[in-house]
């Protein structure tokens, strides 16, 4: 529904219940456009053979609505990114599997022309053994990072999480809730870019990195010296750290 809308008519798109679609041989498994909201509860889009598992974007200029997605959900198995979300929004994701995927097993990018609103990874989450990074957040607000495993991800290049929030004009946080491990991937474990504080309360694990020569290599890359000196904010590891 992203035609010939207006801000006062633009509709959203709803999936409730439980929803499956799997092993589908055409671009996408699930394809949503719209300059609506995009709420999906429950689910299930593997084994697409030529695209992603769910291709959610509602990121059209002058129509500021965003995602939400609720139950449990999966998306794995598929030949292009598990879970790819392009918006203007808010984004928030719960409890997401997204395994064995060709390209990312997560993509969520809110770093566009008009964008507000925050991102948030809700829920316990599965992100493991796909081509590039298990997790890759781009945005312009303050991320939220709730337990995820993101294991065994990248080939020649990618890793565990890329978390990127640098792009805002001022400074955005980014936050890590419950436990967060990030091991045995390529070129990093996890890499944090922000002008923002960054914060973990519990426990941030990131071991055998395998990348030994590229400049982000490494377990934990966290940086927010992007922002001016009067800016400065703290960088708040109160868990314990494994890398």
């Amino acid at each position: 529904n992203d035609y010939a809308a207006t801000t006062l008519t633009a509709r959203g798109v709803t999936l409730a219940g439980v929803n499956v679609v799997n092993n589908t041989d055409g671009l996408d498994g699930v394809k949503i456009l719209s300059k609506g909201i995009i709420m999906i509860n429950s689910l299930t889009a593997s084994g697409t053979l030529n695209g992603d598992g769910a291709d959610l974007y509602n990121a059209y200029s002058g129509f500021v609505s965003g995602v939400s997605m609720t139950g449990v959900n999966n998306f794995s198995d598929n030949s292009h990114v598990g879970l790819n979300i392009t918006s203007l929004g808010s984004v928030t994701v719960t409890s997401v599997t997204a395994n064995n995927n060709d390209f990312e097993g997560v993509l969520i990018d809110t770093d566009n022309l008009g964008s507000i609103g925050s991102v948030v990874v809700a829920g316990v989450n599965q992100l493991n053994n796909n081509g590039r990074d298990g997790l890759k957040v781009i945005s312009l607000g303050t991320i939220t990072i709730n337990n995820v495993t993101a294991n065994g991800n990248g080939s020649v290049s990618g890793g565990g999480a890329m978390i990127h929030n640098s792009d805002a004009s001022l400074a955005k946080n980014v936050i890590f809730a419950g436990t967060n491990t990030f091991n045995n991937n390529y070129s990093y474990g996890l890499v944090v870019e922000t002008k923002g504080a960054i914060t973990s309360a519990l426990a941030l694990t990131a071991n055998d990195t395998q990348d030994t020569v590229s400049d982000d290599a490494a377990g934990i890359y966290l940086n927010n010296a992007f922002g001016s000196t009067a800016s400065k904010q703290p960088i708040t590891l109160s868990g314990k750290v494994t890398a």
